[in-house]
This record gives structure tokens, C-alpha cells and sequence, in this order.
């Protein structure tokens, strides 16, 4: 009855349950002042630095928004306390339930956990918003009766991640056991390439390539399993990524132009059928969400997949990206120019441009009262003018991993197998003459993950465990990400996700939808079927 509830008008206030909630990033927000806890995306809303309201899709309506808003304020009362608060709208969260998430709201944890207010856009306290201020008798967090109202102000909240369905196409798979058991190839469902079994690439049933063959590794090869049955969307890797590599916190303003410097993120789908004539049909007139109380998700963490046959390498100018001698894809950032053509043409849109010389916000400018203002503040409007002469004063240089290089400014950068360890592997195999043993180094992500969800290794090496871990993968299901669409013939091979539910109608449109789109020839013959040949 809610969700055919007609739309109020936006000045009446709504009435709702609200639920207090941990941050899944910042927990109770004991670590609110640190900058990489506050720059990585929550794992389901994709939203970073502030805090937020979710709201369901249906009571999107309830407060008078058409589903394509933006930027929304409210302001939320329980009892006699009022705050105001951006909101987000949250798919499969229940129709006339607030969610609120407590870790902000802090006064004296630092200039991170508390910048100056005047820095918020419309003075909205999003970023400083105290959920334990609502918190009812006993400390109750939840079934609080809470009112909402619709403001006129906005605010932007920073979100990593505008997409949020694959719509039909081949990126984060997923599948039910049911139907994964009767057609493991996707066979009579999947999208099929025949253009890539005509190639001449010296192979039976090659594909085609620029170059008619495909260059060899006869030694190590890198390569890397992910398996998203197993990942929990900790973003564990995010963070030991970070800390490993350098990588440098751009704050709030820099990730609204989508320019978060992360080598490795993880994004989030929301599966199932989104047929626009099937939306349109349950809801007349309304082109936007099909509100879903039940949406199933799939977490797949991207990072740079070290092709084979690599679209960047293609046309860079300056040969910056180049491949190595085991198959790693390296950026050479003395050699770069910064054209940003390379980040152009990868279709993973894994490569991170320094718009500004980050590294020196690490400190501030001399004799700054707040060093971390210029993390906080917009970086455009404060200037990117600091001065080697400026920045006598570096305590944050103290965290930097003095294996890494610092990018400057205009230089491009991605994920690079963590390089610096597997060039250590070399040195010591020299130095003693004997071959590394298999897991004797990994990369960060691979190393923190708490699931062993990423697992690293020489794919050449067929008693390696990466190479292993394939071969005792079920058929059908490893599978490289746009390899049949681009035959790009990445080095990580993804694992789909699978779940164990009886198949339902809507998983039967799904499959005759992906089926009448296999227009274009046979069965793929370079399936996932073991990591050795798939590189």
C-alpha cells in the first residue's frame, strides 16, 4: 500500500521509522580522523566523506522527488531534535524505514573528522551530522519515530560510483546454481563473439589481433584469481593498496569530479531485471526505479587487469605504459606526459591522472595551523601553486613507503602488482640462484584480504596455487571480463557469483533476454576453462 502511495506534497513532512546504524566504513567513528577510512566508498551506497540518510526508492516519491533528483537535503526530526541531512536513495531498503549511519559528528577528533563548517556547500552540516544525538531511551536505535522534511537547499554528496546496473551486459557476473548446472558455458544464455574465433593469431581458432600473433612469456607471468562468491566488499584491499603504493587522499571536491586516485576499487551491481517495458508496465509513466525490496548484489573488485593485448599501450605517444618481462603492465612516470589517452582507451577505466600535485597537501603549507585543510578544502579554489621552499613542515612524508615513487603532477598511474615486491622475487633469485617458492610474495590487496577472495601467483606455473585454483574451478566458472567483447586477454580472471536459491521467473527473462541477443555466431571457444590457456 506505501509503494502506490501517491506523492505528497514536498512541504508536508513524512513520517517514518528510522534505524541507527554503524558506518560500515567508519564503525563508530573512533578513526574519523583518518583521511583513507574517510576517502573509501561505502560498500553499498559507494558514498565517501559524508554521512548520508537512505531512503527507499517508493518513499523517494513519498517525499515529493522525482527518481532522477539529486542532491537533496532534509531535515530530520525525532522528537525534539532536528538535523539536516543529504539523503541517498537505497535500493532494497524498506519502504517506509530511514537509515541513518553514526561514525560522523565528532568536535574534537581533528581537522579530518571535523573540517570548518564553512567549507560545506549551503552551510549543511552533512559531513557533521551526530547520530547519536537521536538516539532514543536506553540508547534504542531503532523503530524511532522520525519526521522528514524536504529542503530547498542541496548538497553534493562525493559518490564514486553513478552505474549501478549492468543492464544486460557481460561485466560482473552472476548466475544460479540451477541454471549454472544445466548450461555451465552459458552456452544457450550468454552473448557469443564469433568474430574473435576467425583470428590468425597462429593458433587453431585464434583470435584476431593488430599484430597477427601473440607475444609469449616463456618464463614468470604474473596473473591473479578473484572470486567474488568470497567477497564481502570489505575494501580491506582498498586501504592496504593505499598504504603500500603511495596512493594520495584528493578529498571530497576531487572525488565529485570523479577523480579518487584509488589502483584498485571495488564496485557494486545490483543484479536482476531491470526491462525498461517491464518498468514501464508496473509503473505508468514513470521512466525511473522499479522500487525492489529484495535486489540481490554482486561486489567485483577492479583493478588494472595487465592485458595481453593492453588498449593503453596502444596509444600512448611516449611509450609510458609498456609491458615487462613477466607480463606486468608498468607505468614508466618519467616517461609520461600526461596526454590521458591511455586512461581514454581502457575499457576497466582503472588509471588514476594526478590532476595536482597531491603529495604536497600531505603537509600544508608552512606554518599552517590545519596541515589537512588542503586534503579537506576544494583544491581547485585553494590553488596548486605550493612551492618546494612552502612545505618545510612534512609530518604525513612519515607514512610514505620509501619503495615507491611519489607521482607528480600531470603523470598518469595504476595498479601495477604491487611491482616492487615481485622486483625483490628477481634480486633474491639472483643473488641465491634459486626459484622463489609459490606465496612467497603477494600483492597488498591479495595479503589483507581476510577472505582470500584475490589470490596471486605465476599463472605459467602450473603447480602454483592461482593456477591451481582454476583448474579446480567448476566449468564455466572463471571467465575473463571483456576478453570475448574486446579480446583485450587480461591476467585476472574473475570467478562469477553463484547462488544457491531456486531460479526464479524473473532469472528465466533474464536468460531468454541474454539468449535472443546471441547474434553473432557459435559458442565462444576460448571460455575460462583453465588460467593457462585463458592467458
Amino acid at each position: 500500500a506505501l509503494a502506490k502511495a501517491a506523492p505528497v506534497a514536498p512541504v508536508a513532512p513524512a513520517r517514518f521509522e528510522l534505524v541507527l546504524s554503524a558506518s560500515r566504513i567508519m564503525r563508530d567513528g573512533a578513526q574519523a580522523n583518518n583521511a583513507w577510512l574517510q576517502e573509501t566508498s561505502d560498500p553499498v551506497s559507494k558514498a565517501t566523506w559524508d554521512n548520508y540518510l537512505a531512503v527507499s526508492t517508493g518513499d523517494w516519491q513519498k517525499l515529493g522527488l522525482p527518481w532522477y533528483a539529486k542532491h537533496t537535503v532534509v531535515t530530520l526530526t525525532v522528537g525534539a531534535t532536528k538535523v539536516k541531512v543529504p539523503v541517498h536513495m537505497q535500493e532494497g531498503q524498506h519502504p517506509g524505514t530511514l537509515e541513518l549511519f553514526l561514525g560522523w559528528g565528532r568536535t574534537r577528533a581533528g581537522q579530518i573528522a571535523m573540517p570548518d563548517d564553512t567549507r560545506l556547500r549551503g552551510g549543511i552540516d552533512g559531513v557533521t551530522v551526530n547520530g547519536f544525538a537521536l538516539e532514543g531511551a536506553d540508547h534504542q536505535r531503532w523503530g524511532l519515530i522520525a519526521d522528514a522534511t524536504l529542503e530547498i537547499e542541496s548538497y553534493e554528496i562525493a559518490n564514486t560510483q553513478s552505474h549501478h546496473h549492468m543492464d544486460g551486459r557481460d561485466v560482473a557476473l552472476d548466475d544460479v546454481v540451477e541454471l549454472h548446472r544445466k548450461d555451465p558455458q552459458l552456452a544457450q544464455r550468454g552473448h557469443h563473439h564469433a568474430l574473435w574465433q576467425n583470428g590468425t593469431d597462429g593458433d587453431a581458432n585464434g583470435r584476431l589481433s593488430l599484430w597477427n600473433s601473440t607475444h609469449v612469456y616463456p618464463g614468470r607471468r604474473w596473473g591473479m584469481t578473484i572470486d567474488m562468491n568470497q567477497c564481502t566488499a570489505c575494501q580491506a584491499c582498498v586501504v592496504a593498496c593505499t598504504a603500500e603504493n603511495n596512493v594520495p587522499v584528493v578529498g571530497r571536491d576531487e572525488v565529485r569530479k570523479g577523480r579518487e586516485m584509488h589502483w584498485i576499487r571495488i564496485d557494486r551491481y545490483y543484479s536482476g531485471n531491470s526491462d525498461k517495458a517491464k518498468r514501464a508496465e508496473e509503473h505508468p509513466g514513470d521512466t525511473g526505479h522499479i522500487e525492489k525490496l529484495d535486489v540481490e548484489v554482486v561486489f567485483q573488485p577492479m583493478l588494472c587487469q595487465h592485458c595481453g593485448h593492453a588498449p593503453c599501450e596502444e596509444v600512448c605517444p611516449a611509450m609510458a605504459t609498456m609491458h615487462n618481462e613477466e607480463g606486468l603492465n608498468i607505468q614508466v612516470y618519467n616517461r609520461c606526459i600526461g596526454t590521458r589517452y591511455c586512461s581514454n582507451n581502457c575499457p576497466y577505466k582503472v588509471r588514476r591522472f594526478n590532476f595536482y600535485e597531491y603529495s604536497k597537501y600531505r603537509a600544508g603549507p608552512q606554518g599552517a595551523g590545519a596541515p589537512f585543510d588542503r586534503v579537506i578544502g576544494n583544491l581547485v579554489s585553494e590553488g596548486s601553486t605550493s612551492s618546494q621552499a612552502e612545505m618545510s613542515q612534512r609530518p604525513l612524508e612519515m607514512v610514505l613507503n620509501p619503495e615507491i615513487s611519489v607521482r607528480s603532477k600531470g603523470v598518469m598511474e595504476k595498479c601495477n602488482f604491487c611491482v616492487q615486491r615481485t622486483r625483490e622475487v628477481r634480486e633474491i633469485e639472483k643473488a641465491s640462484g634459486k626459484k622463489h617458492r609459490d606465496g612467497a610474495i603477494t600483492t597488498a590487496c591479495a595479503q589483507a584480504c581476510p577472505t582470500e577472495a584475490i589470490v596471486f601467483g605465476d599463472i605459467n606455473d602450473e603447480s602454483s596455487r592461482v593456477s591451481r585454483t582454476v583448474a579446480a574451478a567448476p566449468t564455466g566458472y572463471a571467465y575473463l571480463l571483456l576478453d570475448k567483447e574486446l579480446n583485450t586477454r587480461p591476467s585476472v580472471a574473475y570467478f562469477r557469483r553463484l547462488r544457491n536459491r531456486p531460479a526464479t521467473k524473473d532469472d528465466a527473462l533474464i536468460a531468454a533476454h541474454d539468449a535472443g541477443h546471441d547474434a553473432h555466431g557459435g559458442p565462444d571457444a576460448h571460455g575460462a576453462a583453465a588460467h593457462g590457456e585463458q592467458h
